[in-house]
């Protein structure tokens, strides 16, 4: 693993602390005074440390081959993730990050069970708070099952929180484990009243996965 690889890792895993240490006060009237500058709010400060990394994920993901099978890249996607779904209404580019996230733990799936678990998720936390319809999420899972061979999901346990939104969460809700064992009970609830094969053929484009799914700019 080279430098620049480190580097990159260190710098995400940095930026999602100091997101992590800095959300419990977003909203409160409080300027840290050991920064320089008068705007150094909570939300100033979590709002440069999602633009970087923004930054970090993408170019990880177009340059560096280890996107397909180095793990320490995932919180990058995890807090994106998060970030889309939570501020969807005010950002006109959160489908992009948060599609970018999902993909991101698609093609990690292959090699760790936990990120085909956080991928499956992750459609439910979308579908859950309407951010995409019931049928995308099933084209979604279908075609990843189609490229990977989905592992044992009776092999695969995780306590990561994958819902970082929840100011009070419950005891093992919002759980990797908890979202994704819920896809298919959601996805019934979601399509109840829908025709659900109009709605399939609108997301039905293979091609648009396919170039998605393999994006990547390093050497393989």
């Amino acid at each position: 693993m080279g430098v620049d690889t480190c580097l990159t890792f260190i710098s995400i895993w940095y930026h999602a602390a100091i997101i992590t240490l800095m959300k419990p006060w977003v909203g409160k009237r409080l300027v840290l005074r050991t920064f320089d500058s008068i705007g150094s709010t909570p939300e100033n400060i979590c709002g440069a440390s999602f633009r970087q990394l923004k930054r970090l994920m993408t170019d990880f993901r177009l340059s560096y081959p280890q996107a397909k099978y180095n793990i320490q890249w995932h919180p990058s996607l995890l807090f994106l993730a998060n970030a889309a779904l939570a501020n969807s209404d005010d950002d006109p580019e959160w489908q992009f990050y948060f599609m970018a996230s999902l993909y991101g733990y698609g093609v990690l799936s292959p090699a760790y069970r936990v990120a085909e678990l956080c991928f499956k998720g992750l459609l439910t936390f979308a579908m859950e708070t309407k951010k995409i319809p019931a049928a995308k999420a099933q084209f979604l899972w279908r075609e990843l099952g189609q490229r990977i061979e989905h592992h044992d999901s009776l092999k695969a346990h995780s306590a990561i929180r994958l819902n970082l939104n929840s100011s009070e969460p419950k005891r093992g809700s919002g759980t990797v484990e908890d979202l994704a064992s819920r896809f298919e009970t959601v996805v019934v609830l979601e399509t109840k009243d829908v025709d659900v094969q109009k709605d399939v053929d609108v997301y039905n484009d293979e091609s648009q996965f396919d170039e998605l799914f393999n994006l990547n700019g390093g050497q393989t």
